[in-house]
C-alpha cells in the first residue's frame, strides 16, 4: 500500500493511498526555459477525508503519463484544510499560506514518473494559478475543480518540516487545455420526440431519465439533440467538430447536454459537442423517438449566451466522452 501526503491539525500525516510514495529532499536534475503542457482533470476521487481536523484529500491517479516529465505514470493529489475544508469558492496559489507546500490550505502537488512500486521520481508543486471549487470538500466522493491557469513546477520536498523548494532550473507545466482528461458518461442511443416543425424544418429530442449519467456531478443529467435545415428527416453521419455543428448558434445537428440539474429541473452546468460524429439511424422530425449512434463523441463544459445562445467553452471546464453505459430507452421525457 502505498502512502500520499497529507497535512491535518497543523502537522503532516501520510494517508494511505499510494504504495511506498515516501518524500525526501533530494535535489532532482532537469531544466526547462518554458512550462510545458501536461493533463490536469477536472474530476478527483476523494482518497481520505478528516473532518475532525478539517482535512480532505482528493487523488487522480490513472496509472498512466499525464504529461509530467518522461512517459512514467503520473498522479495528481489536491488536498484542503483548514478554512478551505467543506467550502467552495476560488483560491489564489501563489498567494500566502497557499504558495508553500508546509503551509498550503489548497494544496496541488504532483507525483511523477512513478516506477513500478509507485515511487514518484519528481515532485511538483504550484507556482501560480487560481483552483475553483463549486462542491465542497470533505463530504462528496468526488470534486470538481477548475484549473485553467495552474502552473506547478519542480521542487524539492523537505522530510521533516515539508517545505517546497523550487529546484534551480528544474521543469515547469500548465494545463493542456487542447487535451484535457475526459471522463466517461452515458450518451443515450434513443431519444423521445419533444418537438417537431416541419415549417422551420426542425425537430427536437431528448433523454431525461432522472438519473445521473455521468456528467459533472451526482445530479441528474439530460441530453438533448436538435436537427434543423439539411439534418432535418436525414439518415447518415455528421461531423460535430465542423462547421455548421461547431457552434451551438449554428449547429444543424446539434448534442447539447443539461448537467446536475436542481429541484426546480434547472440544469446547473451545460455541455456541448466538440469533436466526433453522430449517426443517424431513424429520420429525425417524422418518428417519436430517434436512434443515434455517437461513438466518439466529446462533450465540453461551456457557458451559454441567454441572448444570442452562443456556447463558449469554460476555461478549465470538464469534459466527457462516451463509457460503456449506453442507455437504449427508459426514457422518461424531457424536464
Amino acid at each position: 500500500m502505498n502512502t500520499v501526503l497529507l497535512r491535518t491539525g497543523g502537522s503532516f500525516v501520510f494517508a494511505l493511498l499510494f504504495s511506498s510514495v515516501v518524500l525526501t529532499s533530494q535535489s532532482l536534475a532537469g531544466s526547462a526555459p518554458t512550462c510545458g503542457v501536461a493533463q490536469f482533470p477536472p474530476a478527483f476521487d476523494l482518497s481520505d477525508n478528516d473532518p475532525g481536523n478539517s482535512s480532505a484529500t482528493y487523488s487522480y491517479a490513472p496509472g498512466a503519463d499525464l504529461g509530467f516529465g518522461d512517459s512514467r505514470p503520473d498522479a495528481i493529489v489536491v488536498s484542503f484544510q483548514g478554512s478551505a475544508y467543506g467550502v467552495t469558492g476560488s483560491y489564489v496559489l501563489n498567494a500566502a499560506p497557499n504558495d508553500n507546500l508546509s503551509t498550503c490550505e489548497v494544496c496541488v502537488l504532483v507525483y511523477a514518473d512513478m516506477d513500478a512500486g509507485n515511487t514518484p521520481s519528481q515532485y511538483y508543486f504550484q507556482r501560480e494559478g487560481i483552483l475553483t471549487i463549486t462542491e465542497a470538500p470533505g463530504p462528496t466522493a468526488q470534486i470538481h475543480l477548475s484549473i485553467p491557469d495552474i502552473v506547478v513546477e519542480q521542487v524539492s520536498i523537505n522530510s521533516s518540516t515539508f517545505q517546497s523548494t523550487p529546484i534551480p532550473g528544474g521543469a515547469c507545466y500548465r494545463q493542456d487545455t487542447s487535451t484535457s482528461t475526459c471522463t466517461g458518461a452515458a450518451f443515450p442511443s434513443v431519444y423521445a420526440r419533444q418537438n417537431d416543425d416541419p415549417s422551420n424544418s426542425s425537430a427536437l429530442y431528448a433523454q431525461a431519465t432522472g438519473k445521473d449519467m455521468g456528467f459533472g456531478g451526482p445530479g441528474p443529467d439530460a441530453v438533448v439533440i436538435s436537427f434543423d435545415g439539411a439534418a432535418y428527416s436525414a439518415l447518415g453521419t455528421y461531423s460535430l467538430g465542423s462547421p455548421p455543428n461547431d457552434t451551438l448558434g449554428t449547429c444543424e445537428t446539434c448534442v447539447l447536454v443539461y448537467g446536475d440539474i436542481d429541484n426546480q429541473g434547472t440544469p446547473t452546468r451545460y455541455f456541448f459537442q466538440r469533436e466526433g460524429t453522430l449517426t443517424v439511424l431513424d429520420p429525425p422530425g417524422p418518428s417519436n423517438q430517434v436512434q443515434v449512434t455517437l461513438p466518439d463523441i466529446v462533450v465540453e463544459e461551456v457557458t451559454i449566451d441567454s441572448q444570442s445562445g452562443v456556447a463558449t467553452p469554460l476555461p478549465g471546464g470538464s469534459c466527457h466522452r462516451p463509457n460503456d453505459n449506453i442507455l437504449a430507452d427508459g426514457f422518461e421525457g424531457f424536464f
